[in-house]
């Protein structure tokens, strides 16, 4: 019985683990293709992909863009958390007495959310079966094209 047991809990742990979430994660990355992927906590239920500008308070207006990748509870609260950063530089910007500090401005361009796993890559491809027929009729049609000539 303790055997039938142990193998339940262990089949449970298993099952636990399958049905966590993966997702890419990366912070101030430039070449996302090196994010590498997580598990998320069981709490985190989508995938999150977010462009960042800033612009650089030094006089040039220099842009630099960043990508941030990673697991977020929803969509509402990881947008709540940029939201956030935004008011917290447009404060800091604002504030008398700081505009020497060269504070650099941040807008968050993209916020994308998903909830399969590693949604959150490169450009996602879709796999509907009319893309399928039009790839294969591509490829046929120009080995026919071919064997004609």
């Amino acid at each position: 019985m303790e055997s039938v047991c142990l193998f339940l809990l262990a089949s449970l742990l298993c099952f636990k683990q399958a049905q966590s979430l993966q997702c890419y994660t990366c912070a101030d990355f430039r070449d996302t293709s090196k994010c590498p992927s997580i598990t998320c906590p069981a709490e985190h239920k989508v995938c999150f992909k977010g462009e960042v500008t800033t612009t650089l308070a030094d006089g040039t207006g220099n842009k630099i863009r960043s990508q941030y990748r990673s697991c977020a509870p929803s969509c509402e609260a990881i947008s709540k958390v940029i939201e956030g950063l935004q008011e917290a530089t447009a404060i800091q910007t604002k504030a008398e007495g700081l505009t020497t500090l060269n504070l650099p401005k941040m807008d968050i361009k993209v916020l994308t959310c998903c909830d399969k796993n590693l949604c959150n890559g490169a450009g996602q491809t879709n796999h509907s079966p009319v893309a399928l027929a039009g790839g294969i009729l591509l490829s046929l049609g120009s080995t026919l094209l071919w064997a004609l000539l």
